[in-house]
């Protein structure tokens, strides 16, 4: 039977082997099946925020990802001409609003690009204007996320380093963003900074699975297999013990958001417009006497986590309780009408 020869360390290996006996490093189709398990779809960062942008994946062949045009002195912007009629317009009065220059205005219409980009992913670019807008007034740390964010899902890591940065400066020890930082720093083939940040977020939270992962690879790709090999049993004893977890979510607002306003209903709008998780896939808020809904954006409510479901559901009672008298309150597709929870 004909052997496979590992590109690596040349030693021969069964035929059907998916990582070097000799070395552990993985073959190509290998290779190609662990990045699936890793990086997930970028519409559900808004749902496990952080997680799925801190894993890692091979960088791309090509660096440049980006259709380039002539420059014949005009704008291009991409067509919206595929977009469902309410997303259009509502973009269009977004954007118009952000013509003002307030850093709320822009916010909104940055995450509502954000948002629309997971199914025109040609939208996202245009994120980048109004957060750099809102930076350049305020030297706020979630905007700055949201900046290197943008930057890391459009490949363009130099810019996503510069944001991280300046975030971590703001907000020492994010043990996701020093993960999504190490990878940009990887992408960008700056070896020992993508080391240097995974091992400062082993250092903040030491079960951070992808963090150890990550520098498993690197460490095998720079020939330290002792360290390779002591990274790679700490992912699997995380794994064993806890799931593939990254570190908790760090809470975290504008600095220019808006006071609650007086109104109760005002109160729990503002409540869903700001929750980290929930505000990116706001719609509206409707009110038919003591009944609410919540509208949302392909919210992805059947594959939130029970612990995740339970915490939220306590949140939206509490707000409930705010409230002058007993309402029902139900989170309703906005697309399709199907009712995701009632409280």
């Amino acid at each position: 039977m004909s052997k496979k020869q590992c590109q690596s360390c040349d030693a021969k290996n069964r035929q059907q082997a998916r990582f070097c006996a000799s070395c552990g490093a993985p073959f190509v189709a290998a290779q190609r099946q662990a990045w699936k398990l890793y990086v997930g779809a970028l519409l559900l960062s808004l749902f496990v925020f952080v997680g799925f942008r801190a894993t890692m994946k091979p960088p791309p062949q090509n660096q440049d990802n980006h259709v380039h045009t002539p420059d014949d002195g005009h704008t291009h912007e991409p067509s919206h001409a595929s977009m469902p009629e309410a997303s259009s317009k509502r973009l269009a009065q977004l954007k118009n609003a952000a013509q003002s220059g307030a850093p709320t205005d822009l916010a909104a219409y940055a995450m509502l690009i954000k948002e629309l980009s997971s199914q025109h992913p040609e939208l996202l670019q245009e994120a980048v204007t109004p957060l750099k807008a809102i930076v350049a007034q305020v030297d706020d740390a979630w905007t700055w996320k949201q900046l290197g964010d943008t930057h890391f899902d459009l490949n363009q890591y130099p810019e996503a380093i510069d944001a991280y940065k300046r975030y971590l400066e703001l907000q020492p020890g994010d043990a996701n963003v020093l993960t999504d930082m190490g990878t940009q720093y990887f992408y960008n083939n700056q070896i020992d900074e993508a080391i240097e940040a995974y091992e400062q977020a082993v250092a903040v939270f030491p079960n951070h699975y992808h963090a150890h992962f990550n520098l498993y690879l690197l460490y095998t790709r720079t020939e330290k297999p002792q360290k390779a090999q002591e990274h790679l049993d700490r992912t699997v004893e995380i794994e064993k013990a806890f799931g593939k977890i990254m570190a908790p979510h760090r809470p975290l607002k504008p600095q220019f958001a808006e006071a609650a306003p007086a109104s109760p209903y005002q109160q729990l709008e503002q409540f869903f417009r700001t929750h980290p998780i929930m505000g990116p896939k706001f719609d509206s808020l409707q009110v038919k006497g003591n009944q609410i809904q919540v509208m949302l954006l392909n919210f992805p409510m059947d594959i939130m986590p029970e612990n995740a479901k339970i915490t939220l559901s306590s949140k939206i009672k509490n707000q409930l309780e705010q409230l002058d008298s007993p309402h029902t309150l139900q989170l309703v597709d906005h697309q399709s009408g199907k009712i995701l929870a009632e409280y």
